[in-house]
C-alpha cells in the first residue's frame, strides 16, 4: 500500500513506491479508508495501488 496526503489528483502522475515509479491511470474506487487506482509500472505491468487517507490515523 502507499500513504499519500492528497490522493485526489493522482491520475496521470508518476508516484514512487518503494523506489519504483508507477504511472497512475485511473481511479477504480474509493471508500472510508482511501482509494484504489489502476497504475502501470515502468516495465508496463498493470497493478492496482491502494492509497490510504492520512486523516484520522
Amino acid at each position: 500500500f502507499s500513504r499519500l496526503s492528497n490522493n485526489d489528483n493522482l491520475v496521470s502522475k508518476v508516484v514512487f513506491i518503494h523506489g519504483r515509479p508507477y504511472v497512475f491511470q485511473r481511479r477504480l474506487g474509493s471508500g472510508g479508508f482511501g482509494a484504489v487506482y489502476a497504475a502501470r509500472s515502468s516495465h508496463g505491468m498493470p497493478v492496482a495501488v491502494k492509497v490510504i487517507h492520512l486523516t484520522g490515523l
